[in-house]
Formats: C-alpha cells, sequence, structure tokens
C-alpha cells in the first residue's frame, strides 16, 4: 500500500498590510509666520509599496487653535486627490499659512491632511501654523 503525502503552505495577509503605501517627505509639517506676513509648504507623498496607490481622497480638517484671530491654513495645490500613483511615483499636497494681524507669539493653529486610497491605506500629517508675534508689515 502507497501513502501519497501532500504539503501546502498557506500565506496570508495580516490585517491593516496593504499593497501601497503613501510616505510623507515631512510629519508633522510645522510653518512659522510673523504678524501679517505667510508662508507656505510643499508635502511630497512616495508610494513606498509594491502596489498602486489609486483613486486617492485628500481631506484638510480643521483641529486645534483659534480661527477667530485671523491665523488661516488652507490647501493650496493637491495632485494626490483622485490620483493613481505607481510604486515609487509622487504626488504633493501644498499648505499655506497666513498668520493674523496682530498676532501672539506663540499662538497656534493645526488641520489634519489626510490621504487614503482605495485599498483602504490611510497616512495622516499634523499641519501646524505657528504665530512668532512681532510688527505687523
Amino acid at each position: 500500500m502507497f501513502r501519497t503525502i501532500i504539503a501546502c503552505a498557506l500565506t496570508f495577509a495580516a490585517a491593516g498590510a496593504f499593497a501601497d503605501n503613501l510616505t510623507p517627505s515631512v510629519n508633522p509639517d510645522n510653518m512659522y509666520a510673523h504678524g501679517g506676513q505667510g508662508t507656505s509648504s510643499t508635502i511630497v507623498f512616495t508610494n513606498t509599496g509594491p502596489g498602486f496607490a489609486s483613486n486617492i481622497v485628500t481631506t484638510f480638517v480643521y483641529v486645534s487653535g483659534s480661527r477667530t484671530n485671523g491665523q488661516r491654513l488652507f490647501k493650496d495645490l493637491d495632485t494626490c486627490n483622485g490620483a493613481t500613483v505607481a510604486a515609487g511615483g509622487t504626488c504633493k499636497v501644498s499648505i499655506s499659512f497666513d498668520d493674523a494681524c496682530p498676532a501672539a507669539r506663540g499662538t497656534a493653529i493645526q488641520y489634519k491632511l489626510t490621504l487614503t486610497t482605495a485599498s483602504g491605506a490611510v497616512t495622516t500629517v499634523p499641519v501646524w501654523g505657528n504665530s512668532q508675534g512681532g510688527v505687523c508689515y
């Protein structure tokens, strides 16, 4: 009597494992400005995963800080929203910070920039606008 033994190997992806991975160039993004002036920053996201990051959705949401004193953060340019980024490819989001005039030194406002891909991968970058106070220009 002959017996046949068959060996199998099963591989399971861990929960939360994605074929795409958007890695930001900065995390967090801190911007500084003096009274009445503004500054901007561009965050570059690189897909470091082996697969495509497709149908990217970006959101830019207020988190904390005073919005009544005139400070504001806003999204200028967004090449990520709706994009498909191949492995090794990039997209970018530009953010601007306008400081209030006058603004007290040390006041800040925070937003959260989030990118979500079709696979469910989520990348979040806190974005801060920080007032350095001083003379209004």
